[in-house]
């Protein structure tokens, strides 16, 4: 996903893993865990088997991303 600032990624069951163009850091987050994409670079969301994720984008913008 392109120009990710401000979207939020919380998993609401097993694992999923989150990285940030910018930022050496990687995230892993489990469920009940969310995350908020402060970087205006890509980012690659992943839930791992099992896993599920909803993401939501900023108020304001809507419209396909690639994801």
């Amino acid at each position: 996903m392109r120009n990710a600032a401000g979207t939020r990624v919380r998993c609401s069951r097993g694992r999923g893993w989150v990285t940030v163009e910018g930022d050496p850091a990687d995230y892993w987050i489990s469920a009940g865990d969310e995350m908020q994409v402060r970087s205006p670079g890509r980012v690659v969301i992943e839930a791992y088997p099992g896993g599920e994720l909803q993401v939501t984008l900023p108020t304001g913008r809507c419209g396909r991303q690639a994801v």
